[in-house]
């Protein structure tokens, strides 16, 4: 690491870290094994996260689309090659819950 002097635009001196304050100072970080580490925790753990949400979206996806609640998909209340009663079909069950226009999707009100 060296630090350069603005005021005499010349390399002063060849300075350990940390750097001190002067006029303009460089200072490089080693990127050693404790950052790689790091880093393959945080994308492990981004991984995992994805693949939890994930998850969850298809499971409420379903629910959504055989409109079901969650503990009559949990305990299954009846065998799974039949209609469930509230059943009316995968597109009107979700224009049921979600809205029958497509910008009402994305708006937070309950449908109409």
């Amino acid at each position: 690491m060296y630090v350069w002097d603005a005021a005499s635009h010349k390399q002063a001196a060849q300075l350990s870290p940390p750097c001190p304050r002067l006029s303009v100072v460089v200072c490089q970080q080693n990127f050693g094994t404790a950052d790689t580490t790091v880093w393959i925790l945080l994308g492990a753990f981004a991984a995992m996260f994805t693949a939890v949400l994930t998850l969850f979206m298809v499971q409420h996806l379903r629910i959504i689309l055989y409109n079901r609640t969650q503990v009559e998909q949990t305990i299954r209340m009846e065998p799974p090659d039949s209609r469930w009663i509230f059943d009316v079909g995968r597109s009107a069950n979700w224009r049921q819950f979600m809205g029958e226009h497509w910008w009402e999707w994305l708006l937070p009100i309950p449908p109409k």
